[in-house]
């Protein structure tokens, strides 16, 4: 009996099909907000990265909810994305109350 060993796998048989994308819980109104503009203007978080001029990796944390924009950074974020600053310390109860 010959065992061959595959290097690569096609997407199909490295699970590609069965992950599903888990409803996301946002922490906060900027973080939905992100998610949001990222969806609309159909880029990638490496794409604002490079309109920011700043490394993925905070980006990452932002949109995870892990951690939000200082002032500066959060500023710099509404230029682009038109996302208000104050977003990112607006809880979503917080904003959902304001709204009524």
């Amino acid at each position: 009996m010959e065992i061959i060993v595959r290097k690569s796998l096609p997407p199909t048989e490295r699970g590609a099909i069965y992950r599903r994308k888990a409803p996301m819980n946002f922490k906060n109104l900027g973080q939905q907000l992100l998610h949001r503009w990222l969806r609309e203007q159909k880029i990638q978080v490496q794409e604002l990265a490079r309109m920011l001029k700043i490394p993925t990796s905070p980006l990452y944390l932002y949109s995870s909810g892990h951690t939000t924009p200082g002032l500066r950074r959060a500023a710099w974020i509404e230029q682009i994305t038109g996302i208000p600053a104050v977003a990112w310390i607006c809880t979503l109860s917080e904003a959902e109350n304001s709204a009524d």
